[in-house]
């Protein structure tokens, strides 16, 4: 049994598949999974391209041993591009055991909290804030992109830095 984790970003993919005992056999990145920046063909190439890499570097897996995770940026947000993430996994994935997409946001605290109550903060091309209370409710704040703010997202911070430079010269 083989598990792929692959966490899909506004700048870049990773991928890792693990063995059954957590040993990690391959690790991978690619390109960005942001429906809003690459499109349904884009995030088709992207997750192909992923299976294609594990399959030839990896002699010993079969197709139907392997359990897939995939966090996709926007997935659960928007009905209609929920409906295409859901499309073209099922297209790429269809012959794994089994897989499960979830919005990239949730699977980031997931990671960092494993269950436990508290706060996730990411500040990467964007910036989302996330938490986790007692009773498992998730709240999130920001992570909707530049056009309505993203405030301590890599681009903002670029950007203040610029407006702040610019004023004292």
């Amino acid at each position: 049994m083989y598990f792929l984790g692959i966490d899909g970003g506004g700048s870049k993919t990773k991928a890792v598949l693990c063995d059954e005992y957590g040993k990690i056999k391959y690790t991978m990145y690619k390109g960005s999974l942001n429906y809003y920046q690459i499109g349904k063909d884009g995030i088709k190439t992207v997750l192909h391209q992923l299976m294609e890499e594990i399959l030839c570097n990896i002699n010993d897996i079969k197709k139907d041993d392997i359990v897939v995770g995939l966090g996709i940026p926007s997935y659960k947000e928007v009905v209609n591009v929920t409906k295409i993430i859901d499309q073209i996994v099922k297209e790429e994935f269809h012959f794994v055991k089994k897989f499960i997409v979830e919005n990239d946001g949730i699977i980031s605290i997931n990671g960092s909290l494993i269950g436990k109550k508290g706060i996730h903060i990411v500040s990467g091309t964007g910036s989302i804030g996330i938490s986790l209370n007692e009773e498992g409710v998730i709240t999130r704040v920001g992570g909707w992109g530049p056009e309505f703010g993203d405030e301590g997202s890599a681009y903002w911070i670029g950007k203040k830095t610029l407006e702040i430079f610019f004023k004292t010269v």
